[in-house]
């Protein structure tokens, strides 16, 4: 098989990703990818010959990955130091995205922790994996785990295939195409904006 990048043609092999085939073209601003007119994980591995357009965060779709991780990040973070807390991801506003943070008063000292929590899981470099589970597979995981991430994927009879972004331990459901490692999110910032978080 071959990608086509900028013209030029290189050879992937089958079970290879787009990452591992372009690792010279790749640099450390690339966060995803177009492959045959669909963004695709950097870890997508094609099935097929296709074009490839990598995209970095100064890009639309590379924005919205970048913008994804870093919230899966600040949930993870939050998790971490405040594992009875809710955070709801509320909306975005041109470059920022407004939560709503339940069950904790929203305080300089608290986004503080939040920040040096997140920083530190960016600064590990850690994987980012998708997995799959068949619904079935899925209910009895949600049994188990007793956990309301990403339940509302199985709350429907039409869906057969449900995903979750695992990092480490850490696991919960972002609909759409992630960074495939906690470090590519180089900058990011949190500011008290009434009782919500603005990142």
């Amino acid at each position: 098989m071959k990608l086509i990048y900028k013209d030029k043609e290189f050879e992937i092999n089958e079970g290879e990703t787009i990452k591992e085939a372009l690792k010279e073209e790749i640099t450390e601003n690339i966060i995803t990818c177009n492959f045959n007119n669909e963004i695709k994980s950097l870890n997508y591995k094609p099935k097929m010959s296709g074009k490839v357009e990598l995209l970095d965060y100064t890009d639309t779709e590379g924005k919205r990955v970048y913008v994804r991780g870093i919230m899966y990040v600040m949930a993870m973070a939050i998790e971490k130091l405040y594992p009875k807390s809710h955070l709801t991801i509320e909306y975005q506003l041109y470059n920022s995205m407004f939560c709503t943070f339940e069950r904790m008063q929203v305080t300089d000292e608290l986004l503080k922790e939040i920040k040096e929590k997140m920083q530190e899981i960016i600064d590990e470099d850690i994987p980012i994996v998708k997995k799959t589970m068949t619904a079935e597979e899925a209910k009895a995981f949600y049994e188990k785990e007793e956990s309301e991430k990403g339940i509302l994927q199985i709350n429907t009879e039409t869906k057969e295939v449900v995903s979750l972004y695992y990092c480490k331990d850490y696991y919960n459901y972002f609909y759409g195409v992630m960074p495939i490692s906690t470090g590519a999110l180089k900058v990011f910032d949190l500011v008290k904006y009434g009782k919500r978080i603005s990142t």
